[in-house]
């Protein structure tokens, strides 16, 4: 008895073997991310305007587009800025009103000295999977590796290695400028979560009076230009069609033909469509959650 005890041990000792090894290959072919993260320069403009500034303070857009209600939105949009040109940006925005800032990114980033950095994998989803709140945590440990006064070799610009100074989140950064911020988890080339959506919903539901929102995500395209759209049907689902407000969305982003027929693809349309019919029944209150 002892015997066949002890074999069946053995036999479960190996599976339990084999089955960590092919667990990692098991995790990569599914949704979780690779682990091969490096941290990269999220851009070289440091001393311009980032790139794919968009704000409703100042609409340029055709004269066919519906432009009703957005010079109330208060809103912007704009790639991941620098320590250097927030200034500019801030400038930009051209804005009496507080500014809070809200962050798309669910990759960790921050700054190194002047200079704006992520931890990015081949697919910049190395956070998948995670919350807000978890990201923030996520990042604050991943930060926390980047020693000071050491030399960090950037994955993206390994000739520029640079002397660490300081290293900070964004929250630290912006709070400096007196501006308020906030965290919504979106994984890059994707669509956001329901949690993320209605983290969104209740915020915009609570916001102060005569506030003035600025999105960003990495690029200033995909995950800004969906969230200035999810704030314009929240505030104007009433008076203007969704296709008008997602039209006027990509207008003021002046995205090239490659970047906004994504927002037209079936999985689009669909999240669009559905927060859209969320806003109409929800008559300005916004009781329930969407979905």
């Amino acid at each position: 008895m002892a015997k066949k005890i002890h074999f069946n041990f053995i036999k479960i000792f190996i599976v339990l073997i084999i089955f960590s090894l092919a667990l990692p290959n098991l995790l990569v072919n599914g949704k979780s991310p690779s682990s091969d993260i490096h941290i990269v320069l999220d851009t070289l403009n440091n001393t311009e305007i980032p790139r794919n500034f968009r704000s409703t303070n100042n609409i340029n857009v055709s004269n066919s587009i519906n432009t009703k209600g957005m010079e109330n939105l208060n809103i912007s949009g704009s790639s991941q800025f620098s320590k250097t040109n927030l200034p500019l940006l801030i400038k930009s925005i051209n804005t009496n009103l507080p500014i809070i800032d809200i962050d798309l990114r669910q990759e960790s980033h921050g700054f190194v000295n002047e200079m704006p950095i992520s931890f990015k994998n081949d697919k910049n989803n190395a956070n998948l999977g995670l919350s807000s709140e978890e990201v923030l945590l996520k990042e604050i440990k991943d930060l926390n590796t980047i020693n000071l006064n050491s030399t960090l070799t950037f994955y993206n610009d390994k000739n520029n290695p640079v002397l660490v100074k300081s290293v900070e989140n964004e929250s630290l950064v912006i709070s400096k400028n007196s501006i308020g911020y906030l965290r919504i988890a979106v994984t890059d080339s994707m669509l956001p979560n329901k949690d993320e959506v209605n983290k969104f919903v209740t915020f915009v539901k609570n916001q102060p009076k005569n506030t003035h929102l600025h999105f960003h995500c990495k690029e200033g395209i995909g995950r800004t230009t969906i969230f200035m759209i999810l704030y314009d049907m929240m505030k104007n689902y009433n008076d203007i069609p969704m296709e008008d407000i997602i039209s006027r969305q990509i207008a003021l982003a002046k995205l090239d033909e490659k970047d906004y027929m994504a927002f037209y693809d079936k999985n689009h349309t669909e999240f669009f469509t559905s927060f859209y019919n969320y806003c109409r029944s929800s008559k300005d209150l916004f009781l329930s959650p969407w979905q």
